[in-house]
This record gives structure tokens, C-alpha cells and sequence, in this order.
């Protein structure tokens, strides 16, 4: 666990909302999410170094499995043990599924076209 970072309910908070809105609006593949988690945790709320987030990509990347989801759940090991895990597992999990939601749904079907075309 990372000793510099406040563990509380809002660290919880930010750690899955920052995972969840990154993982819901990442498009382009599991390679894409990895410049946004750095620039999240390191540039932004200075969670962890830039060469710690290097080498946890790195075993992220090596393990087997969807490189975003285990980039997330690794960094959130990281910063805050098994329940960081857990925190960023379900906010890579459900943002995929309020996206389907949102897919799914008529209304959006015209809009989706216009992004598509």
C-alpha cells in the first residue's frame, strides 16, 4: 500500500470514480486506457511516481487476461491493498455495463450513428 495517500471514504470515492468515468469513455482497446491512468493517478492526485505506474503497467501487460482491467485492479492493489482492488474491479466492471445501458437504449441509437459515421 502506498504510505503517502490518506486511505478514507473519499479516497474510495475518487479512486472509483476516476477508474470508472476513465474506463466508461476509453475507446480504441485496453492500451488506451494506460496514458489516462497516468495521467489520473500520477499528474493528477500524485498517487504514486511515474516510474511506479511504468512497472505496474508492465505487470499488467504480462499478465494474462484484459490489459485495462488488470492495469486498474494492479494500480488499485497498489494504492490500496484488496480493497483498492476491489474498488477499481467494480469500476472497470460497471462502467462497462452503464455504457451497454446506454447503448441499448432507442434514443440514443440516432446519436450513436452520428458518432459512427
Amino acid at each position: 500500500m502506498n504510505n503517502s495517500v490518506v486511505i478514507d471514504k473519499k479516497f474510495y470515492w475518487e479512486l472509483f470514480k476516476s477508474t470508472f468515468l476513465i474506463s466508461a469513455f476509453t475507446v480504441g482497446g485496453g492500451f488506451v486506457i494506460i496514458p489516462l491512468l497516468k495521467a489520473k493517478y500520477v499528474d493528477h492526485y500524485k498517487w504514486m511516481s511515474d516510474k511506479e505506474a511504468l512497472d505496474l503497467v508492465s505487470v499488467a501487460q504480462s499478465a494474462p487476461g484484459v490489459v485495462a482491467v488488470n492495469a486498474a485492479i494492479i494500480i488499485g492493489y497498489r494504492l490500496a491493498g484488496d480493497t483498492g482492488a476491489a474498488v477499481t474491479l467494480l469500476a472497470t466492471w460497471d462502467s462497462e455495463g452503464s455504457v451497454k445501458k446506454f447503448v441499448s437504449l432507442e434514443e440514443n441509437d440516432s446519436f450513436l450513428v452520428r458518432i459512427t459515421i
